[in-house]
């Protein structure tokens, strides 16, 4: 039905974020959708590779606090 359509749109974002990225264009838009589609998808290694990068180019005003507090918990649970 729709819900499965939905989240193939979903995936395909992710997809086309991640050729983006490979092409070298970066955003905090584009780390933040990825940190944050990963982490909701329980792929928490690459929630975390994408926050890392997010957190390690971009300053924290910039940054969303739904962000700031998934990365916290990700980096608890990850070592």
């Amino acid at each position: 039905g729709s819900i499965n359509k939905q989240k193939f749109v979903l995936v395909d974002v992710e997809k086309t974020y991640e050729r983006i990225i490979a092409k070298g264009y970066e955003s905090v838009e584009i780390y933040e959708s990825l940190g944050n589609y990963y982490y909701e998808n329980n792929n928490f290694l690459k929630s975390k590779l994408y926050f890392d990068k997010l957190f390690g180019k971009y300053s924290l005003s910039q940054i969303s606090s739904k962000s700031k507090e998934r990365y916290q918990l990700i980096r608890k649970s990850i070592y």
